[in-house]
């Protein structure tokens, strides 16, 4: 802005026309606030977007003089402009009209990535949508990778809360600890999750609830059925590493011991990319007839093939992230026989619901697995929150909705789920027999004090 033109107007001049364009380009951005609804006054646009404190800032700035009321008219203009990009308010990306932006913090890449979660709730928000969305709005997922890294979680959380104004997150399933890590934000601005938990920390966040059991419980419970129905109270272990891993392991070994487990070899050192080779050798050698590993896909394919080669004759059971059909066509005749667990109705099952959910991955091309089943589920659970919202919809809306403590009914989760501590702490027992995943024995349920001892 020139000097010549600052002498014609006057500084104040100026500042009222930078209040009279940037109020035109806001109406044409956000147009009509609600349907059959006017919009708003530019005088009433600009003022809202400096709230209250905008008559005293202008009164102070009209004494000042030059560039430096040349600066102070370009800052206004900066904060009209950010603001105005909002068009309206910043309770959420819901309000009352256009797309409902729903977020997520996923490990999509990184040493242990978890892509499957947010795969079944992209393909379950295709499904509502296709058949009119929530009351004719659309909702919009957007799913931020955070590398597995905290500080990439930390970052791309408060991208989808300041700037992509998400009015929640669905199936968020972060390596990197976004439940913990974010929970402060996550607090202030009232942005609740149904997620996936991979920390046990995620249960006890009063802005977070997995829809799964989680590692901790699933463990506990998978190493208590080996003690208890096959009679081998004396196991081995081992773990990928990762963030919060080692409290993950500390906590399953605490629980399966206090219900009588004692573990003979004990390791939470394996890398993702390790050979499990010397952890399969330690656990002969440590007379081991049960052998636990916790980690996703890739490394159980390994491990089953080091076990095989190495003549490993004692009973195999993964963690739940390896329970997949794609784990069998992989490791071929090593499979047989292995155990992993579900925290919801078997994907093998015929019935209705999961017959639904199977068809939906197959139509958005995503794996059929425990992880995306649970995604898919999140995704469902949350929409129907979103349909039983009257009024806008909103971070804060949603945040009252869910903190109701409603009891909701999922055909795929194995009991009735309510946003809260532990909501679920129940798993099905799966093992390969011939060459297909079958369910063994009752549905598993872990007592919420054993929790807490």
């Amino acid at each position: 802005m020139s000097g010549s033109l600052g002498r014609q107007l006057g500084w104040a001049g100026i500042e009222a026309v930078i209040e009279e364009k940037v109020a035109m380009v806001v109406l044409r951005r956000c147009g009509r606030r609600a349907a059959g609804g006017s919009p708003p006054a530019p005088s009433a646009v600009v003022m809202k977007t400096f709230g209250s404190s905008y008559p005293a800032r202008r009164a102070r700035t009209m004494n000042l003089r030059g560039h430096r009321r040349g600066t102070a008219a370009a800052a206004a203009l900066v904060a009209v402009v950010l603001g105005a990009t909002a068009c309206g308010s910043s309770d959420g990306g819901g309000g009352s009209g256009g797309s409902i932006k729903v977020g997520a913090v996923a490990s999509l890449t990184g040493p242990v990535p978890f892509p499957d979660a947010t795969a079944g709730a992209k393909a379950a928000f295709d499904e509502i949508n296709a058949k009119g969305g929530i009351d004719g709005r659309m909702i919009e997922y957007v799913v931020k990778d955070d590398a597995s890294d905290p500080a990439t979680a930390t970052q791309v959380a408060r991208q989808l809360v300041d700037e992509e104004g998400v009015v929640g997150n669905v199936a968020s399933l972060s390596a990197a600890g976004d439940c913990v890590t974010n929970a402060p934000l996550y607090e202030r601005k009232k942005v609740y999750t149904i997620g996936l938990g991979l920390q046990l920390q995620c249960s006890t966040i009063s802005t977070f609830a997995p829809v799964n059991a989680g590692p901790v419980i699933s463990g506990a419970l998978q190493d208590i059925y080996v003690a208890e129905e096959l009679g081998i109270p004396e196991q081995c272990f081992f773990g990928v590493t990762g963030q919060g891993a080692r409290a993950t392991y500390a906590a399953i070994r605490r629980i399966a011991e206090s219900k009588g487990v004692t573990f003979k070899y004990f390791s939470d050192t394996f890398a993702a990319n390790d050979s499990p080779t010397p952890f399969i050798v330690n656990a002969k050698q440590a007379g081991c007839r049960s052998l636990y590993h916790s980690g996703v896909e890739p490394s159980l394919v390994a491990t089953l093939q080091a076990a095989d080669a190495q003549g490993y004759e004692g009973v195999i059971v993964s963690t739940t992230s390896a329970f997949t059909e794609s784990v069998i066509e992989a490791a071929g005749g090593a499979a047989e026989g292995v155990y992993s667990a579900t925290e919801f109705a078997p994907l093998t099952s015929d019935d209705e619901a999961v017959v639904s959910y199977r068809k939906a991955m197959e139509a958005s091309g995503g794996p059929i697995s425990a992880l995306s089943e649970g995604g898919y589920i999140a995704a469902q659970l949350f929409a129907s929150v979103l349909g039983s919202i009257d009024g806008d919809i909103t971070a804060k809306s949603v945040a009252a909705a869910l903190d109701a403590k409603t009891p909701l009914s999922n055909p795929l989760l194995l009991d009735k789920w309510v946003f809260g501590h532990y909501p679920n702490r129940s798993i099905q027992m799966m093992q390969v027999t011939d060459s297909a995943w079958a369910p063994v024995g009752d549905v598993q349920t872990l007592p919420e004090s054993a929790l807490r001892q």
